[in-house]
């Protein structure tokens, strides 16, 4: 393979593979720091009334 044909492959992994993976890579971490958060929060205000307001 020449050099501008390496170039080609590599600027299309970095334009077509790199931000989908970063996209769900940061999704996937948001998730899981929501889900925890929430199971924190509802453990540290168990029996307030905004819990109940909440569900």
């Amino acid at each position: 393979m020449n050099p501008v044909g390496g170039a080609i492959v590599l600027l299309v992994i970095m334009v077509l593979v790199v931000p989908p993976l970063l996209f769900l890579s940061g999704m996937l971490a948001a998730a899981v720091i929501g889900w925890f958060l929430k199971d924190d929060a509802a453990a540290r205000y168990e029996g307030s009334d905004l819990v109940e307001l909440n569900r």
